[in-house]
């Protein structure tokens, strides 16, 4: 499902910290080793897991879905048994920061997939829908469908392709993927964060979790990540370069 890109080295999750409520769930990330792993119809896109048109004939009432272009029941309940950790491949994302990361005042937490996170999987786009059907009722077969489902959680219309997205699908009761203390190689807080949040949540991070920093250059029209501890006068500034960190992954994932 995949396709023939491989498993990034690291993967990226955009967080707002506007309020108090956020700031305690990143503080139960950062300290219990899990984060938030929510079901199909807990995400943002009403037509989350609808890509495919999973049409089932031969059960009573099923022309009733049809009809009132609503899902189909009986595909609800398997796309339910699903949680899905949705993910990013890139940490730089201008719109991703914008739409997730609180207009920059929020944090990127940076994963490796050297662990837990490998049973990632690409998020495929399309322009035209897919159709698959199971028209006859011999063909009403619990792996089949099961099989339609994750395929078309997988995928999303091509107008999310700005997110990059890979996904972690896991058929879990549990509310949390946990993951491991050392999988979280580092976290990049946005420009405008207060500095006092800022000073809280460098507070909980491990010693070993990188801290960095994003900034918008303006006139070079790129996304530029700096140490932590980096400010700078956005208004004037000072005429000194930025001080950039080119090689990001090779950063984060060095000892």
């Amino acid at each position: 499902m995949s396709g023939n890109e491989p498993l990034p080295k690291l993967l990226y999750k955009y967080l707002n910290v506007a309020d108090i409520e956020h700031l305690i769930w990143l503080h139960d990330i950062i300290v219990n080793h899990h984060i938030y792993f929510p079901k199909y119809d807990n995400l943002n896109d009403p037509l989350e897991g609808a890509a495919i048109d999973i049409h089932i004939s031969g059960y009573a009432g099923h022309s009733i879905a049809l009809m009132s272009d609503v899902e189909d029941p009986v595909v609800a309940s398997y796309k339910e048994r699903y949680r899905i950790l949705s993910l990013s491949k890139s940490p730089i994302n201008p719109q991703l920061w914008a739409h997730y990361g609180g207009n920059y005042t929020g944090i990127c937490l940076c994963f490796s997939t050297a662990g837990n996170f490998s049973a990632a999987q690409k998020v495929n786009y399309f322009e035209e829908k897919p159709h698959r059907g199971i028209d006859d009722r011999d063909d009403f077969d619990d792996f089949r469908i099961d099989e339609l489902v994750c395929e078309s959680l997988l995928m999303k219309q091509s107008g999310w392709s700005y997110e990059e997205e890979w996904r972690i699908l896991q058929k879990d009761s549990n509310d949390f993927f946990a993951f491991e203390p050392k999988e979280l190689v580092g976290v990049i807080v946005g420009h405008k964060m207060p500095k006092e949040i800022q000073a809280i949540i460098r507070g909980w991070l491990p010693p070993d979790v990188k801290g960095m920093k994003i900034w918008p250059g303006v006139r070079s029209f790129k996304m530029k990540l700096t140490d932590i501890d980096y400010e700078k006068d956005e208004m004037t500034g000072d005429g000194s370069e930025v001080p950039e960190i080119a090689n990001f992954e090779e950063y984060l994932l060095s000892k």
